[in-house]
This record gives structure tokens, C-alpha cells and sequence, in this order.
């Protein structure tokens, strides 16, 4: 990984993901290239975490560390000492096909008609049900847009200009719940130059439905989106961020 003059950064918050951020770092790793930047952000992990990151430093990875709990807050750090043009934000427990960088650095070389965009997601399971609800839920972010005029951007698939990100002042560390959608928000309201991407995507984790209940989170999900519609903010006090599942 180069970070001298690199077209894209890649920000990954990290909160106690030893055992699972080393797979995305080294899929990274293997598609390294000069208009790539990875930069990993520590958000008070107790779990090994931090030293795990710290190996990769040789290889080119840009760690952080030292930030308080709360993914807005890790999101916002790692884009603060970024030298991308664009800024992709992935969750410790993406994965990356092959040619995922490849695709990428192609389709904004090539100057874009978008400043903020989705990434396609793929549900990493073999469990069906999983692979539907994901499917679903990606297709009703797309319908949101058509339907309501804003998109709704997931922040483990989020990709954003970084002048964008600035002009905003990145996401609002005082939301818990949603503040990717309120980033989302913002972010088109400061551009108006969105897309969903379908080529480009990644692996997305289903970690929540397996260890948290599925339903349960399906019924969180439900309720947040209600809310948003609404105007309102929402957060469950029974989700667990540390440890990704619903208690």
C-alpha cells in the first residue's frame, strides 16, 4: 500500500475485530497499488486489536489510534488524515472480491458523474434466508432513493468525495444509530451527485442476524427506518455496538 498522492483512501474503524480485520487487510494487501491508501482506525479495542494493526504498518497501513468508542467518531478520524481524492468506508468484517480495486480505480480515474455512491453488497453466508434479507434490504435502499430522493448509504459500503465529507464535517459523532443515513442526508444535500453501484461492491458481513437473532435486528432496522421517515432519530439501548449483536 502507497499512500503518496493516492486516488482512494479506505477507512476501516476497528473495535475489538482481532481474529476478523485481519482478512480485509490482507485482501488489501494483495491488490496494493499506488492509488490505494488503507488506513485502519483503533477505537478502543481490549481485545489485541491494536497490535494486530500495528503488524501491518510495514506494508503500508496508515493506523489510529487513541479514539474514543463510537464508529462516527473512528470514521471521522481515519478521513482527517487522508490524502484520497475519494474516501471508502468498509467495516472490519468486509470482505473484497479480487478485482475489487481494480474496478474501482477504473470507474473514478475516470472522472464519474457522482460524488457520493453506494457500493454493491453481497451477504457473506451460505444461509439463503440471510442472502434474502440482504438482497432486500439492498434493494429497498435503491427504491428509497427513486421513490423519496435520498439515498440511503450504508456506512460499510459508503464512498465519498473528500472534499464532500469536509464541506459537512463528516458524520455527527452525537448520533448512535443511523448516523450513516443522517451522513447520507447531508452528503447529497451538499452534492446532489449520487449513485448506487452495482459492479463495484463488496462482501457484506451478516454477523448481526446469525449471533444477534435475526429477528430482532430485522425489528431494530424496522423501527430505525420508521423513525427516519418521521424525521426522528432512534437508537435501541439494548444494541450492543462492541460486541455486534442484539442482547
Amino acid at each position: 500500500m502507497n499512500n503518496k498522492k493516492p486516488l482512494i483512501s479506505v477507512v476501516i474503524p476497528c473495535l475489538n475485530e482481532a481474529g476478523t480485520v485481519e482478512r480485509l487487510l490482507d485482501q488489501l494487501v494483495s491488490q496494493s497499488t499506488s492509488l490505494l491508501e488503507v488506513i485502519a482506525v483503533d477505537n478502543g479495542s481490549h481485545d489485541g486489536t491494536l497490535d494486530i494493526l500495528s503488524s501491518y504498518k510495514p506494508k503500508g497501513l496508515i493506523v489510529v489510534s487513541g479514539i474514543a468508542e463510537g464508529v462516527s467518531r473512528a470514521r471521522n478520524a481515519g478521513a482527517k488524515v487522508a490524502h484520497g481524492t475519494w474516501l471508502v468506508f468498509l467495516d472490519a468484517d468486509t470482505l473484497i472480491p479480487e478485482n475489487f480495486v481494480t474496478e474501482l480505480t477504473t470507474l473514478l480515474s475516470a472522472n464519474p458523474e457522482f460524488e457520493i455512491a453506494a457500493l454493491g453488497y453481497k451477504a457473506q453466508t451460505k444461509n439463503v434466508f440471510f442472502k434474502i434479507l440482504t438482497s432486500l434490504a439492498q434493494s429497498y435502499q435503491r427504491a428509497s432513493f427513486k421513490l423519496k430522493g435520498i439515498p440511503l448509504i450504508p456506512g460499510a459500503v459508503g464512498l465519498v468525495k473528500r472534499n464532500v465529507h469536509e464541506k459537512i464535517g463528516g458524520f455527527n459523532e452525537s448520533i448512535l444509530y443511523n448516523e450513516d443515513f443522517d451522513y447520507s442526508k447531508r452528503a447529497y444535500k451538499a452534492s446532489g451527485k449520487f449513485k448506487s453501484l452495482s459492479r463495484q461492491y463488496v462482501y457484506f458481513s451478516v454477523r448481526r442476524l446469525e449471533n444477534g437473532g435475526w429477528k430482532k435486528v430485522v425489528a431494530t432496522y424496522f423501527k430505525a427506518e420508521y423513525a427516519r421517515i418521521r424525521g426522528k432519530k432512534y437508537h435501541p439501548e439494548e444494541y450492543d455496538m462492541s460486541d455486534h449483536v442484539m442482547k
